[in-house]
């Protein structure tokens, strides 16, 4: 856990609350918010990274949280104000409309194992991704070094985060190249379509499902410099 101050390209409380007053997702989706328990809710993936890059990012219309409450029951009272759909690893999701979602995650693996938070944010999926804030101060946890990595302009993938079903590994897979290169990150170390993923290293050529193949050659061309197409 790290405390952010000013020195810290003032990255301030002051400074977190004010981003998210103005950032569209976070206003359309304040309501909810305000129902949380901020010590059980915490903001992670891209809100975050986007922060610690300065972007307000209006173009991303997703929130991702990680709960460390009774998400069942979460989801339970939700369910009577909401509407509640699942994100691709069965947790709840709620939209609010105009495309903007919340997407409410457990402290866990990508196979459900029970896990702290700091453990949970190990497998996410790129350092960049796996910083987590309080939604009432900047009070970083970050276990990856993935604040470290932003500053220098790059992300890491984390393999523990890809140990997940192949048809959620093609969907991460195409994500990651595609959005990293958009926001202007190098990445690195990104084997993941070669031998270092869990899931991939498991399954033989012959059995990859179309859409994990397409993901996979998606990866290739831009490891060949060709670029992601598709």
């Amino acid at each position: 856990m790290m405390n952010l101050t000013g020195r810290d390209l003032a990255l301030s409380t002051a400074h977190w609350q004010r981003w998210l007053l103005r950032t569209k997702r976070f206003v359309r989706a304040s309501d909810l918010l305000n129902r949380l328990d901020p010590d059980q809710a915490f903001v992670t993936g891209g809100a975050v990274r986007d922060f610690v890059l300065g972007r307000a990012a209006d173009d991303v219309r997703d929130i991702d949280l990680i709960y460390t409450g009774d998400i069942s029951k979460l989801a339970s009272d939700l369910r009577n104000r909401y509407v509640l759909g699942e994100t691709l690893f069965g947790n709840p999701r709620v939209e609010l409309g105009d495309g903007i979602t919340v997407d409410i995650f457990p402290p866990a693996s990508p196979s459900r194992v029970a896990l702290t938070l700091p453990d949970a944010l190990k497998c996410a999926d790129m350092s960049g991704n796996s910083l987590a804030l309080p939604l009432n101060c900047a009070t970083v946890i970050d276990p990856n070094d993935g604040y470290r990595d932003l500053l220098r302009g790059r992300t890491r993938l984390l393999e523990a985060g890809w140990d997940a079903a192949p048809e959620i590994v093609a969907a991460l897979l195409r994500r990651v190249v595609d959005h990293s290169l958009r926001i202007g990150l190098t990445i690195q170390d990104l084997h993941i379509a070669d031998v270092s993923c869990v899931t991939l290293s498991r399954i033989a050529n012959g059995s990859l499902s179309p859409e994990l193949r397409a993901a996979v050659a998606h990866y290739r061309s831009w490891r060949t410099g060709v670029g992601p197409t598709g």
